[in-house]
């Protein structure tokens, strides 16, 4: 049974706040796209409490996990999505989380990947939709993501993809990887 008191503190300490309040309602967005879904709903909890644990504290983290994360990491310690992959790492080591699809789901929030969890999938529309959010076409999201999750995830992505062009940032290949598996599973196109 999930216990949020156990992390409380910590997460609190660790991303203040505002952003507390944002993973709670993270949380409120994935149990909520979770409802008729064959998904363990006390992973959904703990990983959409969870997913923002190392925002903010990269470099506090970095110093404390550095030579193992970044031997073994692909992504650019420099990278704004840098928080979700160390995110991980700190579930596991500093929270205790050491269920993989938990730890993933926290992973992939900002980027997507390939052949997405149904977990993964949550907490990445989830994060995405919390009723903080307000740019515009949020509610159109919501509204597709809750009609059909796959399409929800496929347009989330897109409405992302686009987002980050018009800034001309930098995107992952997980995001276009992700996209493009969606795009030949769920319409069978390549």
């Amino acid at each position: 049974m999930f216990d949020r008191s156990l992390y409380e503190k910590t997460l609190l300490d660790d991303i203040g706040e505002k952003r507390f309040n944002h993973s709670l309602r993270v949380v409120d967005k994935a149990l909520s796209l979770s409802k008729g879904k064959d998904v363990d709903l006390e992973k959904v909890k703990i990983a959409g409490f969870l997913h923002d644990c190392a925002k903010y504290n990269e470099k506090k983290y970095l110093t404390l996990l550095r030579p193992e994360f970044i031997e073994n990491s692909t992504i650019d310690m420099k990278s704004p999505i840098l928080h979700a992959f160390l995110g991980a790492e700190v579930a596991e080591k500093v929270y205790n989380i050491k269920d993989r699809e938990i730890l993933d789901a926290i992973r992939y929030h900002t980027t997507g990947r390939e052949n997405m969890s149904l977990l993964e999938k949550i907490i990445f529309l989830a994060d995405g939709l919390e009723e903080g959010r307000s740019y515009p076409g949020v509610k159109k999201l919501r509204e597709i993501a809750y009609d059909d999750l796959d399409c929800g995830l496929l347009s989330m992505l897109d409405h992302n993809i686009k987002f980050l062009l018009e800034k001309n940032a930098y995107i992952e290949d997980l995001t276009f990887k992700a996209r493009n598996y969606l795009i030949k599973e769920k319409y069978g196109k390549s």
